[in-house]
């Protein structure tokens, strides 16, 4: 017995239905993600950081009070960065030994390039040497090869 009904726009119509109801939910969970990453709280003093390098399975703490240099050790001289990546394979992922520095500055959290060989990149663009970017909750930044996620403690 057939129906009146072509059974193809019954299942044309329900795919279509969960499709869209599955694009609104992956859509709103973009926008929330989109919220949480983009958020730019204002700093009062201090901040701690978690930076989460790609590859790694513990993430490093970071507080932020003055500027905090980034880079690597070099065992011929005696300066020993702030933030030391040698841990990371530094010199073999090109990271300089005054590579980039962290600040805050005018209540928000920045950081700039200090003419790096390899460059630092924010969010797959790279940076212009000694001109500060502002940081947001969850950005992704690369100095040489090394990819880390950054997000601010509350």
């Amino acid at each position: 017995m057939m129906s009146d009904q072509d059974p193809k726009e019954n299942t044309t119509h329900d795919v279509r239905h969960e499709a869209e109801e599955a694009m609104r939910r992956y859509q709103e969970q973009v926008n929330n993600a989109e919220l949480e990453r983009g958020s730019v709280p204002l700093i009062q003093g201090d901040v701690t950081l978690r930076l989460e390098v790609q590859g790694a399975t513990t993430p490093m703490l970071v507080t932020i009070g003055d500027d905090v240099v980034i880079g690597r050790r070099d065992p011929t001289m005696t300066m020993i960065p702030d933030l030391d990546l040698t841990p990371y394979g530094a010199y073999q992922m090109g990271i300089s030994r005054r590579h980039a520095i962290l600040r805050v500055h005018n209540q928000r959290l920045e950081l700039i390039d200090l003419g790096s060989r390899n460059g630092s990149y924010l969010n797959g663009r790279r940076l212009v040497a000694h001109q500060p970017v502002q940081l947001a909750n969850g950005d992704e930044v690369r100095l040489g090869k090394i990819i880390m996620r950054l997000f601010i403690q509350d």
